[in-house]
């Protein structure tokens, strides 16, 4: 990438670009201190700098495609200082603060000293954000190489705030399409390098533009409704960091806004908002279940946008004026030619051959986003497109131009570079994915390079002349420019290798492609790389450490490797690569939505022989969110019936195997530890109730409000005191969750009896909770498996329990007081769950019944708690669950 930069820089004459002289001056001057220099004319000052700082007048070839640039003159060499007039001054200070730098250097180096300092930033922006979508694989590295046209290389290469903006619109698009992929189902979950890329872009966005921050408030709007991201991601999902840089850069482009006078200033106050009305009309979408609601929540956004719009336009002097309007409209042809292939001073064309083969690289995409199970990302690539053509309408309105031409094609640019990025975010087949992207990038690369050479041709001989590049006239480069055409394909071709190191082993496992891996990765040996949560204090994370001790008591080797996804507390040290050996098979334990950013973050384990999936999920019907990860597993092994089922009506995923979990005895209590927890729960010797949930596990679906409900009914009628503990983990992580549970308790008619613990207790407390209690309440609307149930059975707790999902494999009416449920919509499923999607409704009345024969029944509570107990000691241990394990992975 750099060298691609570095060719441009070259073979762009001196003043080459639009307003680049104006842009120079201004930066040359500022950092040397002098902020305002003297008023020549109403849009024009004068500042004083040496004679060799500056660039040359380009009127000589500006505008005039015919014209080479070799008549342009090179500047005075004196060695005293001149007025340079710039036309840029109102500009805010921080685009031109690293250009300046340049300006510092010796005569003969000043010049293209600016271009290299001035590109830096925005190249390091590029580069990560292509290295981020690479990560992911061809697929969405192709959104990145099909949004970088011709004129996004060409305005890095030369100075103007602009290429700040521009790259500054691809690292944000990058970091929300990034961190969707990572989670798409229950969330928005950026990586570090995500974050990274969002808080730079923003800041490259807002700071260096009087309207930066229009364009930035602008991508994040949009990217909060096409990624469905919520405030909750937001504020649980980004460091302080992060936001810091974002809110200090808002923050100062306002300060800069306050002291301006222009009338588009005005706006930059109103900008912020868009985000914020974004979460607002996500909150409305979730909120509308009916079809007719949503098409209200669509018909009222798309109103008040136009209203707005009107208002904001109404602005400019003498107010709206629809013939501006309608050349402006016109206009829009033209400008959208420019941002794909018009460079210099807009006098500088790529072949038009060339716009339909960028097209042609545009449209494989388009194919991918059609083809996708889900229209999100088509339909998000619309609204983009959408609305840059109707923000670039409203913003030459408010400039007061009166002949409609006052956008460019490169302002498009930062909200068009999101069109092909968001495209990439389809869930298509890997294979095809792999393919429809190489074969972009492939276009692209060409447009690219067939580009330089035009613009070179048209500088050299003019844009009619000899097409043979080492007849060309080096117009003042330092470089002849047949050795930059080479340059730059060099670059181009050590682009695609570098992309391809990257997102090759996102794609070598499809069958059509050669394994890249195999040359980079050692031999394989036998046994299990087991990927999951081996720290984590949640269900995920039992679940990953009962299968290590299945796999190890059948002898089979595994080689242990964490992932780092969760907000639940950990324990112990991490396990990662180290000198462990990678194995022949892979079993992740994550979430089906959660597997790509496991395996992104650990890509050698897509290189074993074979992948599997040992994946929970909670209700009957999977949603789309989860086909993201079928092409990247060869088997799925559900822990329950319930869960195979689930997976299986699905008809598009992997081979689904019932492999059941380990349902381990807890371990031995310490008495004393136990008289201790009965002390705590049942002061006064109380029949204690116990529900317990992990806050972090949605909790619409735990469900405690019904248990809660319930109860309130038994405390009534009870022959004996009762007391309802209601024990939840990750409160601080989901205050909202935790507050919807204390405002029900503090409701209750037995509100004085219940308790709620929010703290984090170690694997034995919790035993000891569970052993000291009378009864354990889950009312749950789904469970993939349900381990504090089996715990509960182990320990001799009764258990009143929702008859429906995967508990139901190892409990019924002899062992547990089973609770009737009817299917309903589910709501508020936090992303995870989508509105609409079946879950269980358990039956409060019958649980207050089966809850209230408990209290006055003792001889039943020990008829369920032997029962229980039998039936869980009954079930396979952890060695012959291991020799079944090791009989499937025999299975080839």
């Amino acid at each position: 990438m750099t060298m691609v930069v570095g060719a441009w820089i070259l073979a762009t004459p001196p003043s080459g670009g639009a307003d680049e002289p104006s842009h120079v001056i201004r930066s040359a001057a500022l950092i040397r201190g002098e902020l305002d220099g003297q008023r020549v004319a109403s849009a024009l000052q004068g500042f004083e700098l040496p004679a060799h700082v500056g660039a040359p007048d380009p009127a000589c070839f500006a505008f005039q495609p015919g014209v080479p640039a070799n008549c342009i003159n090179e500047l005075d060499a004196g060695s005293g200082t001149q007025l340079k007039i710039t036309k840029a001054a109102n500009y805010p200070i921080w685009g031109h603060l690293a250009p300046g730098l340049g300006s510092l250097l010796p005569q003969g180096w000043s010049s293209p000293g600016a271009r290299v300092a001035s590109a830096a930033i925005p190249l390091l922006l590029l580069a990560g954000a292509l290295f981020a979508a690479s990560r992911h694989g061809w697929w969405s590295a192709a959104g990145v190489l099909v949004a970088i046209t011709v004129p996004v290389w060409f305005t890095v290469a030369v100075v103007n705030p602009s290429s700040l903006v521009i790259a500054g619109g691809v690292a944000m698009w990058v970091a929300f399409a990034s961190a969707w992929r990572r989670t798409p189902g229950p969330g928005w979950a950026p990586a570090r390098l995500d974050q990274v890329l969002l808080a730079a872009g923003w800041a490259a966005m807002v700071l260096p533009r009087r309207d930066g921050l229009v364009y930035a408030a602008v991508v994040a709007a949009l990217a909060i409704m096409i990624f469905d991201v919520g405030i909750g991601h937001l504020r649980r999902s980004i460091a302080r960091s992060a936001w810091a840089t974002m809110v200090v850069s808002t923050l100062a482009t306002l300060a800069w806004a306050s002291r301006n006078d222009a009338p588009s200033s005005r706006l930059l106050f109103v900008a912020p908002f868009a985000p914020v009305a974004a979460i607002g009309l996500r909150w409305l979408w979730h909120r509308a279940a009916a079809t007719g609601q949503r098409l209200a929540v669509v018909v009222g956004a798309g109103s008040a946008t136009l209203v707005g719009s009107y208002v904001v336009m109404g602005t400019r002097a003498g107010g709206f004026d629809g013939a501006v309007f309608q050349r402006t409209i016109e206009q829009t042809g033209i400008d959208m030619r420019e941002a794909i292939g018009i460079v210099g001073w807009l006098d500088t064309a790529v072949p038009q051959s060339m716009v339909v083969v960028w097209l042609i690289g545009l449209g494989l995409l388009v194919a991918g986003a059609i083809i996708a199970e889900t229209p999100r990302a088509a339909i998000g690539a619309v609204a983009v497109l959408a609305t840059g053509i109707w923000m670039s309408w409203v913003l030459t309105m408010v400039q007061n131009d009166e002949s409609g031409t006052y956008w460019q094609g490169r302002y498009y640019l930062p909200l068009m570079v999101g069109i092909p990025i968001v495209l990439t975010t389809a869930s298509i087949d890997r294979r095809h994915a792999a393919r429809l992207g190489k074969a972009a990038v492939a276009f692209s690369l060409v447009v690219a390079n067939v580009g330089i050479a035009a613009a070179m041709r048209r500088w050299g001989v003019g844009e009619h002349g000899t097409p043979v590049p080492w007849k060309w006239d080096t117009y003042a480069t330092v470089v002849p420019p047949i050795a930059l055409v080479v340059l730059h394909g060099a670059g181009t071709l050590l682009l695609w290798r570098s992309v391809d190191l990257i997102a090759g082993p996102a794609d070598a496992r499809s069958a059509s492609d050669i394994n890249i891996a195999s040359a980079v990765t050692p031999t394989l040996e036998a046994g299990v790389n087991l990927l999951g949560y081996h720290r984590a204090t949640s269900g995920l994370g039992v679940a990953v450490r009962r299968l290590h001790a299945s796999f190890a008591a059948a002898g089979i080797p595994v080689s242990s490797f964490d992932v780092d996804l969760t907000d639940s507390p950990v324990v112990g040290q991490q396990a990662g690569p180290g000198d462990q050996p990678l194995r022949r098979t892979t079993v992740a334990v994550v979430t089906a939505p959660e597997l790509p950013a496991a395996l992104a973050a650990a890509p050698q384990l897509r290189n074993a022989d074979r992948v599997i999936g040992y994946w929970f999920w909670e209700v009957a019907e999977v949603p789309d969110g989860h086909a993201v990860a079928f092409d990247l597993v060869d088997e799925i092994w559900a822990p329950t019936a319930f869960v195979a089922d689930a997976y299986r009506q699905r008809g598009d995923a992997a081979p689904v195997v019932h492999q059941p979990l380990h349902l381990a005895e807890p371990s031995a209590i310490d008495p004393a530890l136990a008289r201790r927890w009965r002390d705590r729960l049942a002061p006064d010797d109380q029949f204690v109730f116990l529900i317990t949930l992990d806050l972090l596990s949605v909790v619409e679906r735990k469900n405690p409000f019904a248990a809660i409900e319930a109860f309130g009914r038994v405390a009534l009628e009870a022959s004996r005191p009762v007391r309802l503990v209601v024990k939840t983990l990750n409160g601080d992580k989901r205050r909202a969750s935790l507050q919807r549970i204390i405002d029900l308790v503090n409701l209750s008619p037995a509100s004085d009896r219940i308790e709620i613990i929010d703290e984090f207790v170690p694997d034995v407390d919790m035993a000891a909770m569970v052993s000291a209690a009378d009864c354990l309440v889950s009312l749950h609307r789904g469970e993939g498996l349900g381990l504090h149930l089996a715990d509960a059975m182990w320990l001799g707790t009764p258990v009143v329990a929702s008859r429906y999902s995967g508990n139901l494999d190892f409990m019924d009416d002899d062992t547990s007081m089973l609770i009737d449920v009817v299917l309903v919509g589910a709501v508020n499923g936090e992303g995870g769950y989508p509105d609409g999607m079946l879950w269980a409704e358990p039956d409060i009345e019958q649980a207050a019944t089966a809850m209230l024969r408990l209290v006055s029944d003792p001889t039943l509570v020990t008829e369920l708690a032997e029962g229980a107990r039998a039936r869980v000691q009954s079930l396979p241990d952890e060695r012959s669950l291991g020799q079944s394990y090791a009989a499937a992975l025999a299975e080839q």
